[in-house]
Order: structure tokens, then C-alpha cells, then sequence
């Protein structure tokens, strides 16, 4: 997001980094279902509000977490298979099989729903008078 140059004070919350006039937003921990507001204000008012919902996934880390799940998934679904087939809860292979797989099921799915951000920047318009 590009700060316009009206602005005379900035404040952010949340993980940031700035590089001049430009803020970049991190977005790792954040889900399909949030959204980044930003507002604009001058002497105590709110001039501008911007709602920017969460709708593009990180690429390579909804690869890696559906990966994960997918694996996890299989890997569990065997375990109870041994189960089902007369293999003792307690034996070694489904056991492992049930804690390994449904942590992978548990790791990959906050892989999958984390890291998502706005579609595009944001765009301030209401100092564009100003400039």
C-alpha cells in the first residue's frame, strides 16, 4: 500500500515492513475468512475506509498443505484399515500410523488456511485531490 502524501501521521497494526512511502502487509497467519481494513484519517475524521478481503491463497503453501493433508489422510486411513482388519490398536504400525497421519491431516490444513491475502493492493483515492 502506498501512502498518499497528505497523510501526515501513519499508524499500522499488525506485522508490517515499510520501504519509503510504501507499507507491505505480512499476511502469513491470515485466513480465507478475514479481511485487511484500512483507514484514512485527517484531524480525527475518517476520510477514507478500504475493506480488502483475504481471497488469493499463498501459491506454494496451499500446494504444500494440501500435499500434506493428502498424505496424512492416506497414511491414517491405512492405520484404521489395520485396525479394521484385526491389527491391535497398540501395535506399532497403527499407532504411528494414527499419530503421524492426523498430524500431517492437522499441520497440512493450517498450511492450506493460512497465508492468504487481498487480491490486490490497496488504493487510497481520498487525498487525490490534494496532491
Amino acid at each position: 500500500m502506498t501512502v498518499p502524501r497528505c497523510a501526515e501521521r501513519v499508524e499500522i497494526a499488525g506485522q508490517h515492513e515499510r520501504r519509503g512511502q510504501t507499507f507491505v502487509f505480512d499476511h502469513s497467519l491470515d485466513t480465507p475468512w478475514t479481511a485487511t481494513e484500512v483507514v484514512l484519517e485527517r484531524d480525527g475524521e475518517t476520510i477514507e475506509r478500504v475493506w480488502l478481503p483475504h481471497t488469493r491463497p499463498d501459491p506454494g503453501r496451499l500446494f504444500a498443505g494440501v500435499l500434506t493433508t493428502v498424505i496424512g489422510g492416506a497414511v491414517t486411513t491405512t492405520a484404521l484399515w489395520q485396525v479394521q482388519q484385526g491389527a491391535p490398536l497398540d501395535a506399532e504400525g497403527p499407532f504411528y500410523g494414527l499419530v503421524f497421519g492426523g498430524t500431517a491431516v492437522l499441520v497440512g490444513g493450517a498450511l492450506s488456511l493460512t497465508g492468504w491475502s487481498p487480491a490486490a493492493p490497496a488504493t487510497l483515492s481520498a487525498c487525490a485531490d490534494d496532491d
